[in-house]
């Protein structure tokens, strides 16, 4: 199959969800052309470049400066896209799409991110086009516009929650199909289209796990008492997380299991962390980023993920498991998860002494953690697998090609 992928920035290894998505097509046979923006004089982007010519038959990386993005921004400040979109308008990525397009002779088109939104019109004419929304920008504007810190910001941020709630479910009715990264996001989008009208063709595509990367590493030895939270800190939720754990969870903790630590493994901690990890006797640190996160991994009891806004996918809940570590997690947090994981390989706690009781008991009973880390070592070899992934969405990808062949209507533009 050839497929054409279009991309608001460069799949990489630290772009995920898109890099595996590319590769693992790539690996079961596929011809894919990459066409994205690149942040115009940034080195990672072409060495991602280069890493994605090992496995596409094209790469095509438009740059983009960050004065144009601002530019772009303020163009259609006034225009029904919300601005997280319009920073991504880019006339000349439009024109090397069109270019591709043109040129090349592709089965299917795969849209990255609301962000690609401005693409699927110059694809749907000529191509089934899916669309993979990840989450549910919706819900993450509303976020944003009831955290928002000043009267400003969150006139601001109303204002675009407004024009999301329209926008976001009028593109993703312009497409064949709609693939999301949690059943929770496809149900939100699900529920945005119904009152426009609009039916979507909805899949869950979920995030996988490299298994081969992240495996239990039986050799290195378990630091009793020692707790692990990952994640990139400073993102919003994360940062919520970690001061409702440091907050309100773990003093009763320490209460109960003096020699407890938690080590928060992630980039740009917030000052506040920081602050308290800098107290020798707090039993908090911080690491900052890290180039292999394994080894803080492998030495940790137990993995915490204390989430109360349902926050990115958790692909670092993903790494923990496939390293066979037992979690201690909120519900919030395992939404991308399936209800099979839950009890087996993860006990929920929604409350912070629930949450404190669960990890106060597996700490005790080391036994019983390793019971749940090999569970969830399972769960994600059974359901997190990137090549499964893969398999399943070139089901989806020929589904929209048959669609098409049987005369399926192209979607109309909602604009």
């Amino acid at each position: 199959m050839r497929i054409l992928f279009a991309a608001p920035y460069v799949p990489s290894p630290s772009r995920f969800r898109a890099y595996q998505i590319v590769d693992n097509l790539s690996r079961l046979g596929h011809q894919i052309t990459v066409v994205a923006l690149g942040v115009e004089g940034t080195d990672a982007d072409y060495s991602a470049k280069a890493l994605l010519e090992e496995i596409c038959e094209a790469v095509h990386v438009v740059p983009m400066s960050r004065g144009g993005a601002l530019l772009q921004t303020a163009r259609l400040l006034n225009s029904p896209v919300p601005l997280w979109v319009a920073s991504s308008y880019s006339p000349p990525f439009l024109n090397t799409l069109r270019h591709v397009l043109a040129c090349g002779k592709f089965d299917v088109a795969h849209l990255e991110s609301l962000r690609m939104a401005h693409a699927a019109g110059a694809l749907k004419h000529a191509l089934p086009v899916v669309f993979d929304a990840v989450d549910c920008r919706t819900d993450i504007q509303a976020r944003h516009a009831q955290n928002s810190v000043n009267a400003l910001d969150g006139a601001v941020a109303r204002r675009e929650l407004r024009k999301m709630e329209i926008y976001e479910p009028r593109v993703a009715a312009e497409c064949d199909r709609v693939i999301a990264a949690t059943d929770y996001a496809a149900n939100r989008l699900d529920s945005l289209a119904l009152p426009h009208g609009a039916s979507l063709k909805l899949d869950v595509i979920h995030n996988g796990v490299d298994l081969s990367y992240f495996q239990p590493q039986p050799e290195i030895p378990v630091q009793l008492g020692k707790l692990v939270f990952s994640g990139q800190m400073d993102n919003e939720a994360n940062r919520d997380a970690a001061q409702y754990f440091c907050g309100e969870i773990f003093p009763g903790i320490r209460n109960a299991y003096p020699s407890a630590t938690i080590t928060f493994v992630g980039s740009n901690p917030a000052p506040e962390l920081m602050d308290l990890a800098s107290n020798p006797h707090s039993g908090v640190h911080a690491t900052g980023r890290v180039a292999d996160a394994r080894p803080f991994f492998a030495h940790a009891a137990l993995a915490v993920c204390p989430l109360r806004a349902p926050g990115p996918s958790r692909s670092r809940v993903l790494q923990l498991m496939a390293m066979g570590k037992a979690l201690v997690a909120t519900p919030a947090a395992c939404r991308a998860l399936s209800p099979a994981a839950v009890g087996e390989s993860i006990c929920l706690a929604d409350t912070p002494l629930a949450f404190a009781t669960q990890i106060i008991h597996l700490l005790k009973h080391p036994e019983e953690a390793d019971r749940l880390g090999r569970n969830a070592r399972r769960y994600v070899e059974e359901h997190h697998d990137w090549r499964k992934i893969a398999l399943k969405l070139t089901d989806i990808y020929d589904e929209a090609i048959e669609e098409r062949k049987r005369g399926g209507k192209v979607r109309v533009s909602l604009d």
